[in-house]
């Protein structure tokens, strides 16, 4: 009773059972041995440790509470270890296309960079020619797809890219060289 009395009641029915055998067992010998009993205690076992009848469901209520719980834990700490490495593995894939799209990004800067820097070379020494150069360069990419004609004082005469396209809308340009 000195033992049990000195703990909670549900450690001694759950967890802390065989410490309570121990305590028993270590007192029961120092007792026979002050009385001088001659009885040398061997064991103790606590056989049927049930809480009283009165309070039988509370405690049972209690004990199925805490094995929910349990469960419970481990559901949520399985669910996380399976999470965790995919979260990871999405946060790499993540981190690696934002690494591609910074290189690329970079790379093509650094191009046209390069590209400007190199018009720029050929302005500085020669102002004109360079300008035209560019003007030529952007017509061509604003106008590949259009039929050119050309107009002079004896009538219209078809415009013969070299280029061999002839797609597209007609543009008609005057002998003053309007459109």
């Amino acid at each position: 009773r000195q033992v049990v009395g000195s703990r909670n009641i549900d450690d001694v029915l759950t967890t802390e059972k065989e410490q309570v055998q121990t305590e028993v067992l270590l007192i029961m010998r120092q007792l026979a041995k002050d009385y001088e009993s001659g009885i040398d205690v061997l064991q103790v076992l606590l056989q049927n440790v049930n809480p009283p009848l009165e309070v039988q469901s509370a405690f049972e209520d209690v004990v199925r509470a805490r094995e929910d719980k349990e469960r419970l834990i481990n559901l949520a700490e399985a669910y996380q270890a399976s999470e965790i490495p995919k979260a990871t593995g999405e946060a790499a894939k993540v981190t690696e296309a934002a690494e591609g799209f910074k290189t690329g990004r970079i790379a093509r800067a650094q191009g046209e960079a390069d590209g400007f820097e190199a018009i720029l070379e050929g302005y500085l020494l020669s102002p004109d020619v360079t300008r035209q150069r560019l003007y030529l360069e952007a017509m061509e990419e604003v106008l590949p797809g259009v039929t050119k004609f050309i107009l002079s004082d004896s009538g219209v005469l078809p415009f013969l890219p070299l280029s061999g396209s002839t797609s597209g809308a007609g543009t008609i340009i005057g002998a003053g060289g309007g459109q």
